[in-house]
């Protein structure tokens, strides 16, 4: 067998190449150049990739990202669903004890509860571009079949909701549980 089919994937540590042969043992390779030809070829797909993009190599290096905290409504989580082309924010947002979840609307910095149907919690699941959500609410009612639908462990129906411009609606169930999962543009 020859020496190369004894080798193991190559480390590359300082511009030199590292190999660890089936024995266990370290190699340090003397072809610097290979190393380079290789990051040289990775270097290149990178950039073929990013043009295929449409993304500039100077501007991908370029582009800076923020983190913004959405907050609460008194609790110590959130959950973001969705964000649509507006930069507004869909999800749910515990309130305080962390016992519940409200479905919310996140606007230029403003959280809106978007609230349930009496019962502890609910959804936002997505929103389009032009700001109508959908998600599910908890009623009051508890649910006969403990289906836990809109997934917060309350044991409440759990109805599917379309929100448009602030107005809560139902959208209805065939049985006793519904959810709305996604709206078109």
């Amino acid at each position: 067998m020859k020496r190369k089919d004894l080798l193991r994937p190559v480390i590359v540590t300082q511009g030199f190449m590292k190999a660890v042969t089936t024995e266990g043992k370290h190699m340090t390779g003397t072809s610097k150049t290979g190393c380079q030809r290789y990051w040289r070829a990775s270097c290149a797909l990178f950039v073929v990739v990013l043009v295929l993009l449409g993304i500039s190599p100077s501007r991908a290096a370029a582009q800076r990202y923020s983190v913004t905290d959405l907050g609460t409504f008194g609790g110590t989580a959130s959950l973001s669903t969705a964000v649509n082309s507006g930069g507004q924010v869909s999800g749910e947002a515990n309130l305080p004890g962390d016992t519940a979840g409200h479905p919310f609307l996140w606007n230029k910095g403003t959280m809106t509860d978007l609230g349930t149907f009496g019962g502890p919690s609910g959804e936002a699941s997505y929103l389009n571009s032009r700001s109508h959500l959908v998600g599910g609410a908890d009623a009051t009612d508890p649910d006969p079949y403990q289906a836990d639908f809109c997934g917060n462990g309350s044991g409440r129906i759990c109805h599917g909701v379309i929100w448009i411009n602030g107005a809560m609606i139902e959208v209805g169930t065939l049985g006793n549980n519904s959810f709305a999962a996604g709206i078109n543009a």
